[in-house]
């Protein structure tokens, strides 16, 4: 496993990761790995999100300009029938 080194951090960051941890009922340790788990999973869920926001832009883009039916009229026309 890879072990990550990080300087310079406030003395008042590091105590309020320790208090987290120990609401958490973890380790210091084990609260930054779940910490960096958690916001890798958020990367991941934003790769998605923009992969279908993408889609659903390439789908509209197919339509654009073209002039549908009124649904509105079609329902009416069914119901009187």
């Amino acid at each position: 496993m890879t072990q990550l080194v990080i300087e310079n951090i406030d003395s008042i960051i590091i105590e309020k990761l320790k208090i987290r941890a120990q609401q958490q009922g973890r380790t210091l340790s084990a609260e930054l790995k779940a910490i960096l788990e958690e916001a890798a999973q958020g990367i991941d869920q934003a790769a998605v999100k923009t992969a279908a926001w993408e889609r659903i832009d390439r789908e509209r883009a197919k339509y654009a300009g073209k002039i549908f039916s009124d649904s509105v009229e079609l329902l009416r026309e069914d119901r009187q029938r």
